[in-house]
């Protein structure tokens, strides 16, 4: 079941919110192809799909935060450094899973869904959340 974006999932930074926005449809696209494949990386066409994802993720994660790292530190965020380690920790472990792929150690599809989920309930919904209402009142943005 895909899950759908609400404005309510917004902080307030349209060009944050639209990348927000893209990490659900990558999301969901992840979710899809293994939606009817088997939970490991038996095959070389899983492998390969899984690799190619988790690049995706990458090239998303790299991208979107230093857009959000720009707006944090442009209105001088006192959580900026927080927030960045939380970033760094992503990142890290996206390598890992990159890692885990390219050495054909058992990891499900599953368990990439379940990290990108945990992030968008973790991370987007809460803390990305509080560092846009901080946003908005420093620079006067309307919701």
């Amino acid at each position: 079941m895909p899950f759908i974006w609400d404005k309510f999932y917004n902080i307030g930074i349209n060009e944050i919110d639209a990348q927000h926005e893209s990490f659900v449809n990558l999301l969901n696209r992840v979710s899809e192809t293994y939606e009817n494949m088997s939970n490991s990386l038996g095959n070389d066409e899983v492998k390969m799909k899984m690799y190619l994802d988790v690049l995706n993720l990458r090239k998303y994660a790299f991208n979107h935060f230093l857009t959000e790292e720009k707006y944090m530190i442009s209105s001088k965020y006192q959580q900026y450094f927080e927030h960045k380690k939380q970033h760094d920790a992503f990142i890290k472990k996206v390598f890992e899973l990159e890692e885990a792929v390219i050495n054909s150690q058992e990891i499900s599809p599953q368990k990439l869904i379940n990290f990108m989920l945990s992030w968008l309930e973790g991370h987007i919904q809460k803390v990305d959340k509080a560092f846009g209402n901080y946003y908005k009142a420093m620079v006067g943005v309307k919701s």
